[in-house]
């Protein structure tokens, strides 16, 4: 099977696009560029579907590799033919490695000096319809390697039990992936403080096919934690009396001999490897939809409406330590920092705290002002409020997820040499708000926070569905280029850390870059990377007015001929009146063409939505001021496949379950709810001493 066809017979895209995709691939492109500035080659599929034609390649690639190995070893150890055409015709690789596996002899073993000593055929004959006396039998089959009886008895019953676990194997497994189910059950000697965590799951059973994400997640994270015991429940009953009719003439003299041994091979090699695979799938299953969840919310916390350059004040919150507060400039630089105590014991620090603000926000023409959601970010946000009763500057919440971590990092250190932590971390919350794209993507992912389970799931593929995330952000939105840091170009389709690094010392050199085209002078910045790279990066106030968009620069002269001018007001006037069909005359698809009117005749710097101050006011101030049935306003803080966590302004979040979003059944919580959206609820419940709130929107 070509790549083409395995791509084709596992997605629903037409056989053009996918060669058009595969074809771009090979030749170097990446996933924004094809996305972005071949859709018309590829039938406008986006960054999402060319990711997959992408991985299914691979996937392919992978496939092939492995089928012309088992297929060279089975060869080797003469197998018989239809097990060599399953092997060539099978296109899964969980279904590949099922088929391989029972022809694995492991070197040394009772099983393979047995096949060395011909005794297959004894268990063939065992196997058939001629009665043998199982005793006599084996006493008359004695060799070097199997000097009585009782050795000859476990060598054939070795083959025996070989041969049903082969051609049981798949049967086994497909019924028990219908049927099964995962159990749980408390253990005895759990930890208490422990099992509060995985209450829901003390005496748990789901089938396998139906069980969430989030619930295998917590079943192998309770597992490991020795809070509970998780076994495979199925049908062992109904599987083995099936095997039995297979195998098993009651009339023979030694059935009740192979009945044992199928027991056995049912017992002790089927029934294990069931279970290893069968949680393997659950696993594999339960981490491609944690990661797709963490990458949806990481995508909409990426692409945050920003507030744009201005002078923001940043207080990191806290309350013994006290709160850090700086002043950042219209570019993000440093201005001022310092530290206020507005919880101290003592009033004068109290009283200077809200000074100090003041003073401030007025020596630095602040704009507005940034306070971390963190521990005390209620109660500072409650105090920069008061401090500023009558003054219309902003004062808004910023997720603070990770600052820690950015301000310990290399980055940080880098950015801030002459600075402590706790300096950086305020100053990663105040530049949040500026540009939550530019200042988050110098954070891990995984340390954002807006995932679950995050650190238990395969950190490979965590890692690569985080790291597309992020580029098609950066890609999506585009960057300055005579403004963006090196930490945003290296995320450009086509470039490198090198080159990032390469193009900023450029900048330097040239002040600022007046053209794409001079990217070209970038020392090793070829032809291919300007080609991917150059459309992505706009300059604002350059030489030439199309570089201040998203068109590529390799489209600029077809505009001039189809406009008759290189003027862009007339460029403007003119474009609208053009047909498609004009264009594509002139070497620009229909699709392209859209894109390039779209540019020109609705320019924009950032395709973000503008920032909304919205914040909420429900009167809170603990726990004990939320009641049943009480109607109030949440802020979407995380979503995950179960539901959603809102912020009701204190310090507990409320959980809105997937069965509370919707009195019919909700398959998506994506599809009806999304990061910072406000959401008129009613609380359901209240547990004051499990610190937990549930609300509802149905209601």
């Amino acid at each position: 099977m070509t790549p083409n066809t395995y791509i084709q017979e596992n997605t629903s895209y037409h056989k053009n696009a996918i060669q058009a995709v595969v074809t771009l691939l090979d030749g170097g492109a990446t996933i924004p560029f094809i996305a972005r500035y071949r859709k018309d080659q590829t039938g406008n599929l986006d960054e999402i579907a060319i990711l997959e034609i992408q991985k299914l390649k691979e996937k392919h690639e992978k496939l092939v590799d492995r089928k012309e190995s088992i297929l060279k070893k089975l060869q080797e150890i003469g197998v018989e033919e239809n097990i060599l055409s399953k092997v060539k015709t099978c296109w899964d690789l969980s279904e590949l490695e099922r088929i391989y596996e029972p022809f694995k002899v492991a070197k040394g073993k009772i099983l393979e000096k047995a096949i060395t000593a011909g005794f297959e055929k004894f268990a063939k004959m065992l196997m058939s319809n001629n009665s043998i006396e199982p005793s006599s039998f084996f006493a008359s089959k004695t060799c070097k390697d199997f000097p009585d009886a009782d050795a000859v008895e476990k060598g054939i019953a070795q083959i025996v039990q070989h041969f049903v676990y082969q051609n049981s194997l798949d049967f086994v497994h497909q019924n028990a992936l219908r049927n099964g189910s995962w159990q749980s059950k408390l253990k005895k000697t759990a930890d208490e403080e422990k099992v509060k965590h995985f209450s829901a799951y003390t005496d748990f059973s789901q089938r396998i096919n139906r069980i969430a994400s989030h619930q295998f997640l917590a079943l192998e994270r309770a597992k490991e934690e020795k809070v509970l015991s998780v076994k495979l429940d199925y049908d062992k009953a109904y599987l083995l009396e099936k095997i039995n009719e297979r195998y098993l003439k009651s009339h023979l003299e030694q059935a009740d001999w192979l009945e044992k041994e199928i027991k056995t091979c049912f017992q002790k090699k089927l029934s294990p490897k069931i279970e290893r695979e069968l949680w393997k799938y659950s696993k594999e299953q339960a981490d491609e939809q944690a990661v797709k969840v963490f990458s949806r919310n990481l995508k909409q916390l990426l692409l945050t409406p920003p507030l744009g350059e201005a002078r923001v004040l940043g207080i990191d919150p806290g309350f013994r330590s006290g709160c850090k507060l700086v002043c950042i400039d219209r570019n993000g630089d440093l201005l001022h920092n310092e530290t206020i105590f507005p919880f101290s014991d003592e009033i004068n620090k109290r009283k200077m705290a809200g000074k100090k603000l003041r003073h401030a926000t007025e020596v630095f023409k602040i704009e507005a002002i940034a306070v971390g959601d963190g521990t005390a970010g209620k109660e500072t946000l409650d105090f920069a409020q008061k401090q500023l009763l009558y003054n219309k500057i902003p004062i808004i919440e910023v997720n603070e997820s990770g600052a820690s971590v950015y301000s310990a990092s290399s980055v940080g250190r880098e950015e801030f040499p002459s600075y402590d932590v706790t300096v950086r971390g305020a100053v990663s919350i105040a530049r949040r708000l500026v540009d939550p794209l530019a200042e988050l993507i110098k954070i891990d992912p995984k340390s954002i926070g807006v995932g679950q389970y995050q650190h238990s799931v395969n950190q490979k593929l965590l890692e690569e569905e985080l790291g597309f995330c992020v580029e098609f952000c950066v890609n999506e939105v585009g960057v300055n280029l005579n403004t963006a840091s090196k930490y945003l170009l290296k995320r450009i389709a086509g470039l490198n850390e090198n080159l990032a690094q390469k193009i900023v010392e450029k900048r330097s050199e040239l002040g600022a870059f007046e053209s794409r085209k001079q990217l070209l002078e970038v020392k090793g910045l070829g032809t291919k990377a300007f080609e991917q790279s150059a459309a992505f990066m706009k300059i604002f106030d350059g030489e030439n007015p199309l570089d201040a968009t998203g068109i590529h620069p390799e489209n600029y002269q077809a505009i001039y001929q189809l406009t008759r001018s290189e003027d862009i007001k007339e460029i403007r006037e003119k474009i609208g009146e053009i047909s498609d069909q004009e264009a594509e005359e002139n070497g620009i698809g229909k699709h392209t063409f859209t894109d390039i009117k779209n540019a020109i005749l609705k320019p924009q710097r950032d395709p973000r939505p503008k920032l909304k101050d919205t914040g909420i006011d429900n009167g809170f101030k603990s726990i004990n001021d939320v009641f049943e049935g009480q109607m109030i306003q949440g802020k979407v803080k995380n979503i995950t496949n179960f539901g959603c966590f809102l912020d009701i302004g204190i310090k507990e979040n409320a959980l809105l379950h997937i069965s509370k979003i919707k009195a019919a059944f909700v398959s998506d919580v994506h599809e009806h709810v999304s990061l910072n959206e406000i959401l008129e609820v009613k609380v359901i419940q209240v547990d004051k001493e499990q610190k937990r709130i549930g609300v509802s929107l149905i209601d």
